[in-house]
């Protein structure tokens, strides 16, 4: 089924990609070379995700940016969220 796109959708997903990876909100944030403050809002669904930082996303881990925003896999990447991760580039 469907999901519609939100902010906390959007918010909690990528919340669990993070939560993959063992990181917590300020490292990933460092990591992504993102404000802290910024990340924390796009995670809590205070924010959107803008369509830099999902391309920045994309770069670093190649996250399904379908998947991300809308809840559905788009079966053209290998990487999904909540799937094991691989390490930065």
């Amino acid at each position: 089924m469907k999901e519609s796109f939100s902010k906390k959708a959007v918010g909690e997903r990528l919340k669990g990609f993070r939560l993959s990876m063992h990181m917590t909100q300020k490292e990933f944030a460092e990591e992504m070379h993102w404000d802290v403050n910024t990340y924390r809002k796009i995670e809590t669904g205070c924010s959107l995700l803008t369509s830099d930082k999902a391309q920045m996303l994309y770069d670093k881990y190649e996250i399904d940016i379908t998947y991300l925003l809308t809840g559905n896999k788009s079966g053209k990447n290998k990487f999904f969220l909540h799937t094991t991760c691989r390490k930065p580039k």
